[in-house]
């Protein structure tokens, strides 16, 4: 590590939100952005479901801080609003992120913009991060694209 990175990350470690999810116990090595991305395809209309799976690494955390998702048609064609629900669940803990399936838009932002989440969300090392949508929409099959996005955190 180089001396503007051990600056960085001497900033980084003091960031309220990071120290808002960091272990107390440990001393943090290093932060990296990181996404981890899933795809689910060919969601059938009229009430047809699907679920992703993503796998979280195991030697960090995961600090999820933006959800973002696209959606495509059969054609394929960008679907800017989808007639959709989604619910993620931390398997880990068993937690899921919203007390009932969410309008996609609400969750996964919409016109490219990622949803930002009121505070970071911590998944710990070996868990798996589910994602549920249905489909509501009368005649259309979607193809779903999910990205969540925030920090990779190494502890000593």
């Amino acid at each position: 590590m180089n001396d503007f990175e051990r600056r960085v990350l001497d900033v980084v470690q003091s960031a309220s939100y990071i120290d808002a999810v960091r272990r107390k116990d440990q001393k943090i090595l290093a932060i990296d952005y990181f996404a981890y991305n899933v795809n689910i395809a060919d969601v059938p209309a009229a009430t047809g479901t699907g679920s992703g799976i993503i796998q979280v690494q195991s030697d960090s955390d995961f600090a999820l801080v933006y959800m973002s998702a696209g959606v495509t048609d059969q054609v394929p064609a960008f679907v800017a609003n989808p007639m959709a629900l989604a619910q993620v669940t931390d398997t880990g803990s068993g937690k899921t992120f919203f007390s009932a399936p969410a309008l996609f838009g609400l969750v996964f932002g919409g016109g490219g913009f990622p949803f930002l989440l009121p505070a970071p969300r911590v998944v710990a090392p070996n868990t798996n991060i589910k994602i549920d949508v249905s489909n509501f929409s009368a005649a259309t099959v979607y193809d779903f694209y999910f990205s969540l996005m925030g920090a990779r955190i190494y502890y000593a």
